[in-house]
């Protein structure tokens, strides 16, 4: 009976590890997200000011601010940070990831990296606001 319970528990914790280890996927390639779909004067300065005032609002931090790109920070609950650079182009923008903290990245022998699907949220969200936002801008609302 006791070899029994003692495989079962080691069974039990072996089938629990992935689970302990926390989720990843595929690190998403944000390339050319269009920020302003509409042509606008000055178009670069417009998704600028759109991807800083989104930014603030979804809580990260401008660390870098030049003219084209944007260095950003963002710390969940003190317990999750990501740092990521922002390259302007006309009227899309590029993401570029730089760091984590608890985000469960990884990079294979391949090249391939993975993080967790937050990862995707986050930045996600933060381009989506950054759209709207310039679009309003544009269209004066």
């Amino acid at each position: 009976m006791k070899k029994f319970l003692s495989c079962a528990f080691i069974l039990a914790v072996f089938l629990c590890m992935p689970l302990a280890h926390g989720r990843s996927e595929n690190m998403p390639q944000f390339k050319d997200y269009p920020i302003l779909l509409t042509s606008a004067g000055n178009a670069e300065k417009t998704v600028h000011d759109a991807i800083v005032k989104a930014a603030i609002r979804r809580g990260w931090r401008v660390v870098q601010d030049t003219p084209n790109v944007l260095r950003l920070s963002l710390d969940v609950r003190g317990k999750h940070q990501v740092a990521i650079e922002v390259k302007i182009d006309g009227g899309n923008a590029s993401v570029n990831y730089i760091n984590s903290t608890n985000l469960n990245y990884s990079k294979d022998d391949e090249g391939r990296e993975s993080i967790h699907p937050s990862y995707r949220k986050w930045v996600t969200t933060m381009l989506k606001d950054a759209a709207r936002e310039a679009e309003a801008k544009v269209s004066g609302i």
